[in-house]
């Protein structure tokens, strides 16, 4: 991205994403060995912001953001980061 970014505005259009499409917020969760969905609410959503010392590490960090495995369990099916 180039220019000035407004990041609330770019928060709130990647939690309206999220709001609009179930699947990203749908969980997986077993009781008593039955299995069923829930659905998260979208409010809970936030874009994750790391400020950047060292702009060498970059590539791994977003590597390793990549990389992480969803807990289908608990975690949003949507995620983003902001470097």
């Amino acid at each position: 991205l180039t220019g000035a970014l407004d990041v609330a505005v770019l928060e709130k259009c990647l939690k309206t994403i999220v709001d609009r499409h179930e699947v990203l917020r749908t969980v997986v969760k077993s009781e008593q060995g039955i299995g069923y969905q829930e659905m998260m609410s979208a409010d809970q959503w936030t874009l994750d912001t790391v400020k950047l010392d060292d702009a060498e590490i970059v590539e791994e960090l977003v590597d390793n953001f990549a990389d992480a495995p969803f807990d289908l369990s608990k975690d949003y099916m949507f995620r983003a980061c902001l470097y």
